[in-house]
């Protein structure tokens, strides 16, 4: 598993209650990088997370708009891909699309004004819900303990019914890893 935005949100609430006036002793640098992780990295241009107030509807309008006259990307590309939108994994992803209703392939320059809207509330929603959580259910704290989010979206989703109208939920194989969704609600 991938820390997610919720998850570096608790995780900065749990140190900064714990560690705040503590001195560090001595710390070292990893020295044998993850193949997700990249040590020293400048984060200085990151583009607004979704928990930033710069993370506006007009903000997220422009972020689509700059992928339609770019390379042609999908929804799932959009929240997963180039840390277009940081902190956003296929994790999270999987669930935004479901609130928002759209399949993982829907092309971004085929967004309407109302699937834009629909998007971004559900990228806002699902982020702060997953947050008040404490993080996934599959992901665990500062502590060792879980959060309490229950992914709606993941393997263990595949072949059950869908909770908002019982379809059958698919899973498919895309942009190097594994989608689910409703064939019904998610088009």
């Amino acid at each position: 598993m991938m820390f997610e935005l919720p998850e570096y949100v608790n995780l900065a609430r749990q140190l900064r209650a714990t560690v705040t006036g503590k001195r560090v002793a001595a710390a070292t640098l990893g020295n044998s990088p993850h193949k997700f992780v990249w040590y020293n990295k400048y984060i200085c241009d990151m583009r607004p997370t979704p928990t930033d107030p710069d993370f506006s509807l007009g903000y997220f309008n422009s972020l689509v708009d700059e992928c339609v006259r770019g390379e042609r990307r999908s929804v799932k590309s959009l929240l997963t891909q180039d840390q277009l939108i940081p902190g956003l994994g296929s994790a999270i992803a999987q669930d935004i699309l479901f609130k928002a209703k759209l399949h993982p392939r829907h092309a971004v320059d085929r967004l309407d004004p109302v699937q834009r809207k629909a998007l971004y509330r559900a990228i806002l929603g699902k982020v702060s819900e997953v947050t008040d959580a404490g993080g996934r259910n599959d992901e665990l704290d500062l502590f060792g303990e879980p959060g309490g989010y229950p992914r709606i979206m993941d393997k263990s989703a595949v072949g059950g019914k869908c909770p908002d109208c019982g379809a059958t939920i698919e899973k498919i194989q895309y942009l190097g890893g594994a989608c689910y969704f409703c064939p019904s609600c998610q088009i």
